[in-house]
């Protein structure tokens, strides 16, 4: 699994209004449709379909088949008419089971993967070993800090491409990673660096969650 995320300098993703276009450069821009390029999936949350109604689609460049776009909705809070859901190839991953709901994305090509939930939430573990029986091996996550967050504290990313704009948003705006506040700095996540480089005038690193 490779999380990607863009942010401001001081780790900031997006406004508190939400308004998060454009964080990093064209350059950087582009060189996340070749990561898109080089995975099975896309996965996503529904905070950020209803947010930001993202497409994940591969643009500006030349490939055969698009990789599968896959929405972890635990409780159907989104609707069938996002883009996401354009265009074949979507998967929704939920929890509940409403078979009207259900219908509707169906009537649109959507397919289902019917979650178990784990303390009250949808299952990250079960949905990853699902994603895998279908034969997607690479996983790429672009989500908000809820998600983000909830796949790393639960040990299953492998790799982080992190690409880091020379701007800076301040304290009232949002971040990359969301988990309760920690008492001792010995519970933070460690991170080894694998690689940094520019990428236009944005900076891309690449991580590693320390013992992955």
């Amino acid at each position: 699994m490779t999380l990607k995320a863009a942010a401001t300098l001081d780790g900031k993703t997006a406004l508190l209004n939400g308004s998060s276009k454009w964080i990093t450069g064209p350059q950087a821009r582009l060189d996340v449709q070749r990561l898109r390029a080089a995975h099975c999936a896309i996965l996503t949350g529904s905070g950020t379909v209803l947010a930001d109604d993202p497409q994940l689609t591969v643009r500006e460049l030349p490939i055969a088949v698009q990789p599968w776009r896959v929405v972890l909705d635990g409780e159907l809070r989104t609707g069938p008419a996002a883009r996401v859901y354009q265009d074949g190839r979507a998967l929704l991953a939920a929890c509940a089971m409403d078979a009207g709901k259900l219908a509707a994305f169906g009537a649109r090509g959507v397919e289902t993967l019917a979650l178990a939930r784990r303390d009250g939430k949808a299952d990250l573990a079960d949905l990853l070993a699902q994603l895998a029986g279908r034969g997607i091996n690479e996983l790429m996550v672009e989500a908000g800090a809820g998600l983000n967050g909830a796949m790393l504290r639960a040990g299953l990313v492998d790799e982080i491409v992190l690409y880091l704009a020379p701007s800076l948003a301040g304290d009232a705006a949002r971040g990359l990673f969301a988990w309760p506040a920690l008492t001792d700095l010995a519970d933070k996540v460690a991170l080894d660096i694998v690689d940094a480089g520019k990428v236009g005038a944005d900076l891309k690193l690449v991580l590693r969650p320390r013992g992955a």
